[in-house]
């Protein structure tokens, strides 16, 4: 539901482009405030772009955005700057790029999915990137490797879904 709900927001924020600062880009921009959210949030528009398929490589989704201009005013809605994107590929915690599961085909209306991920984190804990701006905290190496294999629930972590 969340990820509906991040695509309805993205939808109307584009409507709202040129309008000055709003209610609106306020929310929006909880969308993008960490890295790992701002990286996940790159990949799913370029999914939502592209028959909900998402790039192969980083170099793909930076090129995307490099060649589509109505992507620049979509990443100034979102709170994103294309001059910054390769930071955004980069954890502030612990230095490590982040891994991506590249080349996801998802359905618009699919329940949350991992995309992004630290490869060291710090203390113990690695974030992962989720569809509809999910940020997980992951101290458990087997559900890091489900996360990774694409086996996401809510409660594997013994949270309710929101």
């Amino acid at each position: 539901m969340k990820h509906l709900q991040f695509f309805l927001i993205v939808f109307i924020g584009s409507l709202l482009v040129g309008c000055g600062p709003s209610e609106a880009s306020k929310r929006l921009a909880k969308f993008t405030e960490t890295h790992i959210q701002k990286a996940t949030t790159c990949y799913t528009m370029y999914s939502a772009a592209n028959g909900y398929v998402g790039p192969e490589s980083r170099e793909q989704l930076i090129e995307f955005f490099k060649s589509e201009p109505k992507m620049a005013k979509r990443m100034e809605m979102m709170h994103l700057r294309l001059s910054d994107i390769d930071s955004y590929f980069v954890s502030p915690r612990d230095g490590e790029e982040y891994k991506f599961r590249w080349k996801l085909k998802k359905n618009p209306k699919s329940s949350p999915y991992p995309i992004v991920f630290e490869q060291v984190g710090l203390d113990g804990v690695r974030l992962v990137g989720v569809s509809g701006a999910i940020v997980e905290e992951v101290e458990d190496d087997s559900v890091y490797d489900d996360y990774w294999n694409g086996k996401y629930k809510r409660d594997l972590l013994g949270r309710e879904d929101q």
